[in-house]
């Protein structure tokens, strides 16, 4: 489902785990990382520092037929919110991938 992707993504990015970060993505959104997730050596070590103490929280999913969006806040250690909706679809083999994150004002 759609909001466990997400879930996983988050949690990914928390981990380091960049090989599950590209499975989890395509589109628009893995176009924009792919440099990062293949070329960048430090990018995992990044990754677990900038979503150290970070919690994420689904607060909305609206699915269609081929595509879903996920809205999340996103609470830094300092208390900041971040609100963010992510825009899904369904891949060949119809599981849900991320292709795009929108920041909300």
């Amino acid at each position: 489902e759609p909001g466990e992707v997400v879930t996983a993504y988050f949690q990914a990015l928390k981990n380091g785990d960049t090989e599950t970060v590209k499975n989890l993505i395509t589109g628009k959104l893995y176009d924009k990382r792919i440099d990062l997730l293949e070329k960048n050596a430090g990018y995992s070590v990044f990754l677990k520092k900038f979503y150290q103490g970070v919690s994420v929280r689904v607060v909305n999913t609206v699915k269609e037929t081929e595509e879903a969006y996920v809205d999340v806040e996103i609470e830094s250690q300092d208390g900041s919110q971040n609100p963010m909706t992510l825009t899904l679809k369904k891949d060949g083999d119809a599981n849900w991938k991320i292709s795009d994150e929108i920041e909300n004002p």
